[in-house]
């Protein structure tokens, strides 16, 4: 089945610096993505859920993230091979103005 599932290496916005971020991705048989993700946080590692709001078989997909910092919405849009993302996130209460993406692991992000 193709479709979001796997590893992803990326980069996130996170207070004003851009971050590694490793997003994890899977599907289940209604074709609803959930996952997981941590990011480098001044050192630490914060790690994460995802879970999708509605349902969508396309490759721009809207997700919930829930961390120790809270809950908000992220966007996503992957390319046909869903090989790589490219996605803005926000606060429950603020505008997807964040960048957050993924790409193959070790592969160069460009």
């Amino acid at each position: 089945m193709s479709g979001p599932m796997g590893h992803y290496c990326g980069k996130l916005l996170s207070s004003g610096k851009l971050v590694d971020v490793e997003t994890i991705f899977t599907i289940d048989r209604r074709n609803h993505i959930s996952g997981t993700y941590r990011f480098n946080d001044d050192g630490e590692t914060t790690v994460g859920s995802l879970s999708e709001i509605g349902a969508s078989s396309g490759v721009q997909r809207r997700l919930r993230w829930f961390d120790k910092y809270g809950m908000g919405s992220l966007v996503i849009r992957f390319d046909r091979n869903y090989r790589r993302f490219e996605g803005l996130w926000g606060t429950q209460d603020s505008d997807l103005s964040y960048t957050w993406s993924g790409g193959e692991c070790g592969a160069p992000m460009s």
